[in-house]
């Protein structure tokens, strides 16, 4: 949030100082230094104290228009983002994954080997997974087209060189719990 802020306050016075340094305080002393012949005419008619008031009320107004300048370009920046987005295709999901890697909660968690689906009983079985750390053997994973299950499986190893960590599931067979 205060990240936020201060690039709003940054925004806001990169605006706010060109319109209080270049604007009347600024005017009102350069005519008081090279005409002042039209200060004391101006004084005459706008009293100091009223002109005082006067461009304190055009500061506050510089303020806001600061502030909506600022949003403005942060909203044109934005509507040219989502144009730019909208104008991408969408590269497919299936099209980017590895064929033979398995996937939780879109992560890459284990590569197949050897696998074999078997449409008629809705299974598919893998002679190995391996890499499968961070793969939970009771949750649903993706695999290619499909969303399986793990209904049995065979020994399962475990390893840790160098801190490096591994695992590999032997004989795993799956339910086809859903097609894509």
């Amino acid at each position: 949030m205060w990240g936020d802020l201060y690039a709003y306050l940054l925004a806001v016075f990169s605006y706010w100082k060109w319109a209080v340094t270049g604007g009347p305080f600024l005017l009102d002393n350069i005519v008081k230094r090279v005409a002042p012949e039209w200060m004391k005419r101006l004084d005459t008619m706008v009293p100091p104290p009223i002109r005082t008031k006067y461009e304190i009320r055009i500061m506050l107004l510089a303020v806001f228009l600061a502030g909506f300048l600022a949003w403005r370009d942060e909203h044109h920046a934005r509507l040219e983002v989502e144009t730019a987005k909208s104008n991408v295709p969408v590269q497919s999901e299936r099209v980017s994954r590895d064929p033979d890697g398995i996937y939780q909660y879109g992560n890459l968690v284990g590569k197949v080997e050897l696998p074999f689906v078997d449409q008629s009983n809705s299974t598919v079985t893998f002679s190995k997974i391996t890499g499968a750390v961070s793969l939970d053997i009771e949750k649903d994973f993706d695999y290619r087209d499909y969303i399986l299950r793990m209904t049995q499986h065979g020994a399962m190893t475990n390893a840790d060189v160098s801190g490096q960590k591994s695992r590999a599931i032997w004989n795993v067979v799956c339910s086809i719990v859903k097609g894509r």
